[in-house]
């Protein structure tokens, strides 16, 4: 009896299976909001400020690239590298909100924090008043509906078409995962950003895949729109962060095996140079302000710390930074104290606005300061 049972419930999990793969409708198309690519390629002639967000790139990860190869660092002979800074945030979720809004995080409303800096920033409304058009590419839950209605790539009936043999094999690799011995399980592990990458659109920004900007770059390239009188714009990409799937040609290794946090990490900075060549091409570069930096490095969650959210040492996102007409023949190396507090106010004196009550900009930070910690950092460099 109880094997009949069993065949009983398989035979009807095997019909409703049959049922739905044949009356689903593949071809189907689901709307909602998005942070679109519209504009992703389109600069000023005049005046451009642009931020590159390679995700996780902590600052040993780069340095220990440069130390294999000393060459990778060649693009970046004008910028200026700060190897002494922190992050204010060890995860995405809260760290984006504070990149773009530089409000400092109060204990109070740690549980609300993205809404709270949104309310109480307007420095996305300075920028704009400045008269530069803005694009942030980035997930659309990373932004209150106050930035998304600044933003020239906003769309709220944006559109995805998602594949069925994809999403049966994730299916069956999720399964494989739950069900093998733990010795197994690497074999068949996966990430979250493999289930949002079901989901296909070409006219979505993808935060989890690199390869569709750098061959947007590499098929389109830059273009120098006319109407823009200048351009903001912040592109938030998927850097070293984990797992591997990019090599250091920016191609898709779908093992993961062979790629490397290093691997991954040369693939990304080679689109960002493609991107900075194409602008020296275009005549653009020069009168550029461009910082290429990650919304935090490594986290170093401890087990007993999850909760809480704390990291058991302090995150070291890379900050490279050129400012207009700077020109040299190596990259600069700065010590100077610096964290992502110093982000807002050196964009919004790029763009010609008052940032100064938000704080100061990198080249404001000293080498010998002794840096007065707030509170958020002071959490950090105690579990350090």
């Amino acid at each position: 009896m109880p094997g009949l049972a069993c065949l009983y419930i398989a035979a009807i999990q095997i019909v409703t299976l049959g049922v739905l793969l044949i009356s689903t409708d593949y071809g189907s198309v689901e709307s909602r909001e998005a942070m679109s690519t519209e504009g992703s390629l389109e600069l000023s002639q005049d005046s451009n400020v642009l931020v590159f967000v390679l995700d996780c790139f902590e600052s040993s990860w780069f340095e220990d690239i440069v130390e294999e190869d000393a060459s990778i660092i060649e693009p970046l002979a004008d910028f200026t590298y700060y190897r002494n800074g922190t992050s204010q945030f060890a995860h995405t979720d809260n760290a984006i909100p504070y990149m773009l809004t530089g409000v400092t995080w109060k204990e109070e409303i740690a549980g609300n924090y993205p809404s709270y800096a949104y309310e109480h920033s307007d420095a996305l409304n300075r920028i704009a008043e400045k008269g530069y058009d803005i694009g942030i590419y980035t997930g659309a839950t990373y932004l209150a509906d106050s930035a998304k209605t600044l933003t020239t790539n906003y769309s709220n009936d944006s559109s995805w078409t998602y594949e069925p043999v994809e999403t049966l094999k994730l299916m069956l690799k999720s399964s494989m995962y739950k069900m093998v011995p733990f010795a197994l399980k690497l074999e068949f592990s996966y990430y979250s950003g493999d289930v949002f990458t079901l989901a296909k659109s070409d006219t979505v920004w993808n935060i989890d895949n690199d390869i569709p900007f750098y061959n947007s770059l590499m098929r389109q390239g830059i273009t120098v729109n006319e109407e823009l009188s200048s351009a903001f714009r912040f592109y938030h990409m998927r850097g070293p962060h984990g797992p591997f799937y990019l090599s250091e040609d920016v191609k898709y290794e779908p093992t993961g095996r062979e790629a490397t946090v290093s691997s991954q990490g040369r693939g990304s900075l080679r689109i960002v140079y493609e991107y900075l060549e194409q602008m020296k091409e275009l005549g653009i570069y020069d009168d550029a302000t461009i910082i290429i930096t990650a919304d935090h490095g490594q986290g170093y969650i401890l087990d007993s710390d999850k909760t809480s959210g704390k990291p058991d040492r302090t995150s070291r996102p890379i900050f490279i930074v050129k400012k207009p007409n700077e020109q040299g023949e190596a990259m600069r190396i700065s010590n100077a104290p610096v964290s992502q507090a110093e982000l807002i106010p050196t964009i919004l004196e790029a763009v010609g606005a008052d940032g100064s009550d938000y704080g100061r900009t990198f080249e404001d930070i000293s080498e010998d300061e002794q840096r007065e910690l707030n509170e958020r950092l002071q959490i950090l460099t105690e579990q350090s």
